[in-house]
């Protein structure tokens, strides 16, 4: 069976690219540690799920460019998350 179908996603999977998103998760403008989600933009299928560290970096590395979209997960169970699309880069730095 030929791989064709699966092309286009081949290079998001993680650990196939050369590619880094870094991000600092904040709410009320206070660096805290908080669940992320990294999803496949066009398809919204879920790739990884990481907690961001203490002082509220996180960082998704060995990914393709993107896009991706972010998902921060509420603490508070409000059920308010908050979401944003990201291209990855060489450095992580939003482009």
């Amino acid at each position: 069976m030929s791989g064709a179908l699966l092309d286009p996603m081949v290079w998001k999977e993680p650990g196939s690219g050369k590619f880094k998103i870094v991000e600092t998760t904040k709410r009320t403008s206070v660096s805290e540690r908080l669940r992320v989600i990294l999803l496949d933009a066009i398809s919204l299928l879920p790739v990884r799920a990481a907690w961001s560290d203490d002082d509220g970096v996180l960082v998704f590395a060995l990914i393709g460019k993107g896009p991706w979209l972010l998902i921060v997960l509420d603490p508070t169970e409000a059920y308010a998350p908050e979401s944003m699309i990201r291209e990855a880069t060489a450095d992580g730095a939003r482009p």
